[in-house]
């Protein structure tokens, strides 16, 4: 639905409108558990990776208030029902996540993810967790499409709640890369969803991405899912 149809009814939606238009909404709306209060909550990703927009509405139609995020930084606009339609405008900086070189690689931020689809045009990143022993086995039904499909551009994360000395341990068991302890620190991944499970299977095509496929699957069914959404 478009952000006419969803915020027309509120006194301050020529404001709102306005804001949105400025933040470069996609809108593509999505909605999302409501808050305690019993306040509607919609997402939207902008014409910026890594760049989204939160809208909270009460149910009364009285109060809206938006806010733009991004790796680095988070803005709030809130509206009052006022004749006025005066905004309150707020913002706070966010401390980027540090990685101990000594453990795990740095993390890769939305402008890292963001440019690897762009350059790649078309592959896959897949998700896996040093605490779930079907990641692991994940990991090497991918080894085994990357190997099929050298040309596929690939990348393997951990899961950003992982244990990265765990994570060490299994990398060396299994003979993996050092590569495969990445983390992503990423705005991209929270409001899709795709921190949810691991391991996930995060497709992308033509720079953007697709539906993911969380839990375990192995690499003939993985091979189907990307053929059927274009990636193979």
């Amino acid at each position: 639905m478009t952000a006419g149809y969803q915020f027309g009814q509120f006194q301050c939606a020529r404001q709102v409108l306005e804001t949105l238009e400025k933040w470069k909404s996609k809108d593509d709306w999505r909605p999302s558990a409501p808050t305690a209060e019993g306040n509607m909550v919609l997402t939207s990703p902008t014409a910026e990776f890594g760049s989204w927009i939160e809208v909270l509405m009460a149910p009364t139609g009285g109060k809206v208030a938006l806010r733009l995020i991004r790796d680095e930084s988070e803005i709030f606009v809130s509206y009052n029902h006022s004749p006025e339609c005066r905004p309150s405008i707020a913002a706070r900086s966010k401390l980027p996540l540090k990685a101990d070189p000594k453990k795990i690689p740095a993390y890769w931020t939305d402008q890292k993810i963001g440019n690897f689809i762009k350059q790649s045009k078309t592959g896959f990143i897949y998700l896996w967790s040093p605490h779930m022993p079907y990641s692991w086995k994940g990991v090497e039904e991918v080894r085994k499409i990357a190997l099929k499909h050298p040309k596929l551009s690939i990348e393997i994360m951990m899961d950003p709640n992982g244990d990265p000395q765990v994570a060490k341990k299994i990398t060396k068991i299994n003979g993996w890369p050092s590569d495969y302890l990445k983390k992503a620190d990423s705005t991209e991944f929270v409001m899709r969803g795709f921190y949810l499970h691991a391991p996930t299977l995060i497709p992308f095509k033509n720079r953007e991405f697709g539906f993911h496929l969380p839990g375990y699957r192995d690499a003939q069914f993985m091979s189907k899912f990307l053929k059927k959404t274009g990636v193979l």
